[in-house]
């Protein structure tokens, strides 16, 4: 656990970094009313992202438990449940997303003038359904979080985050200035290292390697039960902090979004130390927990 948080600390540094690099780099690509454009569609995308009904967290918890009583082939069954699970989830939320697309005055919704950012429709089409690929190929990071490996997880999602400054750079050095470009390549890095770290993960882990034959219905209750918990709290959170950006746009302008969403990276700090700390406790305290520890988890709560 103190491994983990260490190298939490170390990656999300890293982060930090990256983040703070991204902004002035992207705009160099991008005016500032593009790039609030850009925040403001990726928040309805984040709203996507979420839209698993706490799966993710329901499979990172009962995985844990699943390890904790060395119950291997439960442990596979669970993962093989979830990934499956995931695909008849967001097929149908992608088909519905693009079906309101073609009713929905986008540039009225978003307040978006059209001759600063044309074919808004077709963009937004594209980053849903590279949205739907990293919704379900990101469960592997559940999946390091019920091995107790959270440092593993952020390692991923940050190396997602690096390889889109990497590709923006390129763009900006060889003077591509597109929106449609940008927000591509933000959308679809965290896919590119999802599916790439599948065949490493499955490798490592084979006996968690997801598989027909392994899905059972009877454990999507368990995942279900605990995961919609979870789910009430992420949509909380998604209506505290992912639909400022559209209040700010519909409200002020797009270039606004850009004012905020840079002062609320320097904010966020504090909360991203918290959660440093805090993640690898989650399925260290699940595991003691699974075993009868609880003494262990008094002491952890006192440290």
């Amino acid at each position: 656990m103190l491994k983990n948080i260490a190298g939490s600390f170390l990656i999300k540094g890293w982060n930090c970094i990256v983040q703070f690099l991204l902004v002035p780099i992207t705009l160099n690509c991008l005016t500032q009313y593009e790039y609030g454009v850009w925040l403001t569609v990726n928040s309805i995308l984040i709203w996507i992202d979420q839209f698993d009904i706490g799966l993710g967290n329901g499979l990172r918890n009962k995985l844990a438990e699943a390890l904790a009583k060395n119950e291997r082939e439960r442990a596979k069954t669970l993962v093989s449940s979830t990934f499956i699970t995931l695909f008849f989830i967001i097929i149908p939320i992608v088909f519905a997303f693009i079906v309101v697309l073609q009713t929905v005055d986008c540039y009225q919704f978003l307040k978006v003038d059209a001759t600063i950012i044309p074919n808004m429709k077709g963009l937004l089409e594209v980053l849903v359904a590279l949205m739907g690929g990293t919704f379900i190929f990101k469960f592997i990071g559940n999946i390091y979080l019920g091995l107790q490996l959270p440092a593993i997880n952020n390692l991923l999602v940050v190396a997602g985050q690096t390889l889109s400054l990497a590709v923006i750079y390129i763009l900006s050095v060889n003077g591509i200035h597109s929106l449609f470009a940008v927000a591509v390549v933000y959308t679809a890095s965290p896919l590119v290292v999802y599916i790439l770290s599948y065949p490493v993960t499955f490798c490592k882990y084979k006996f968690l390697t997801p598989s027909l034959r392994a899905f059972d219905k009877s454990e999507l209750k368990g995942l279900f039960s605990l995961g919609v918990t979870f789910f009430f709290v992420q949509v909380a959170g998604l209506v505290i902090f992912a639909s400022s950006n559209i209040l700010i746009t519909n409200l002020l302008s797009p270039s606004d979004v850009t004012l905020y969403q840079i002062s609320y990276r320097y904010f966020s700090l504090l909360i991203m130390v918290f959660t440093l700390i805090s993640a690898p406790l989650w399925s260290a305290t699940t595991d003691a927990y699974a075993m009868g520890d609880v003494e262990w988890i008094r002491n952890v709560m006192e440290k």
